[in-house]
């Protein structure tokens, strides 16, 4: 039996291409961005990189953790607003808030994923992203806890668990 390509490819007597067994190159993948070092390849590290080499005043190591990238552009932003360059100012901050926003999206929707993979209720998710917490942290807790421990505390014990 002919799959279906094939048999409307009979009925209008078109000839198909038969595709080579060659296997389609990977495509790249862009980084993990709830890794340690994302940051490193995002935009927002490559112009701070750029305006700090200009300033010279910013020490900026060579592979900065997220804390000491972001700490180096609080500082670069508050000499660029200083010498009147506020452009590239807003520009820095508005990479620095598109990268940590996408990160704290992708981290959220990890701690659902795991939430409903250990079968916890949604709203405890939703009380815990309301609060002011650092998803990356609930995260990291939610993956080194005991899903049998978690699914037995109720809303309030887990999130204190998770935030405190």
């Amino acid at each position: 039996m002919k799959d279906l390509k094939s048999q409307l490819a009979d009925a209008f007597g078109v000839a198909v291409p038969v595709p080579a067994d060659t296997p389609a190159p990977a495509e790249p993948k862009g980084p993990d961005i709830l890794s340690d070092d994302a940051h490193l390849r995002d935009p927002w590290v490559a112009r701070l990189r750029e305006l700090a080499a200009q300033d010279r005043s910013v020490k900026l190591a060579p592979a900065p953790k997220f804390g000491q990238a972001r700490q180096a552009t609080d500082q670069l932003m508050s000499k660029l607003k200083k010498s009147g360059r506020k452009r590239e100012c807003a520009e820095l901050k508005r990479l620095r808030q598109d990268f940590v926003g996408r990160r704290d999206k992708a981290a959220w929707g990890a701690v659902k994923e795991r939430f409903k993979a250990l079968g916890l209720s949604d709203k405890a998710y939703r009380g815990l992203k309301q609060g002011s917490v650092d998803p990356l942290v609930v995260l990291g807790r939610l993956r080194k806890s005991d899903g049998q421990s978690l699914a037995a505390m109720g809303a309030k014990r887990l999130r204190d668990h998770l935030t405190a």
